[in-house]
């Protein structure tokens, strides 16, 4: 459409060992390289920021252009406290680690946001209900898509609407509400 006659070669986790040294070689050839996501932001949470450590490690000069965000477009979207927040990245899938996860993020004072495959969306909720019991959660799907969705309520209504679902599908990012305003309302209900 806008005349772009550029090559274009696939960049991810399963080629980024490959694909980093070629990228920089070109660089040191002062060739231009754009690194472009058709998921959010390259580097959050993607191999980009391996590239980029690279570039940090033989002084090579890069610039950024924003882009859209699901991290902080979902944020703001979920209606969640934006002063103070924590990214966890991807949930980790071995149990163990999750719960770590959820039990840090239990105690938190800032919002939490994370990543989750839509395959297993269902099981991370049911995981982080078990150990919140009381928490407000947003989950933020294909935002500035065609299938945008926000989902949100008290953690065990959000559980009962996504297992009504069919299915879930597209890229999902959850918010979490801060736990020190859960504890100011549990104070406010046994004062």
């Amino acid at each position: 459409k806008y005349g772009i006659n550029s090559r274009m070669k696939s960049f991810h986790k399963f080629n980024s060992k490959i694909v980093i040294p070629e990228i920089i070689k070109r660089i040191e050839n002062n060739e231009i390289v754009s690194l472009i996501s058709d998921a959010g932001t390259p580097l959050i949470s993607d191999p980009g920021n391996d590239l980029t450590n690279e570039f940090f490690k033989k002084k090579l000069k890069f610039y950024s252009i924003p882009g859209s965000n699901s991290v902080i477009a979902g944020l703001v979207a979920s209606g969640m406290p934006t002063s103070s927040f924590t990214f966890y990245g991807f949930v980790p899938r071995i149990r163990k680690e999750k719960n770590a996860l959820f039990k840090t993020i239990d105690s938190s004072s800032n919002t939490s946001i994370f990543f989750e495959s839509p395959k297993r969306v269902k099981s991370t909720i049911n995981s982080l209900r078990e150990i919140m019991k009381i928490r407000r959660v947003s989950i933020v799907r294909e935002l500035t898509k065609k299938n945008e969705e926000v989902i949100s309520g008290d953690i065990n209504q959000v559980y009962i609407k996504i297992c009504l679902k069919k299915e879930i599908k597209g890229e999902l990012t959850i918010i979490v509400e801060p736990a020190k305003k859960i504890n100011a309302l549990i104070d406010d209900i046994f004062l």
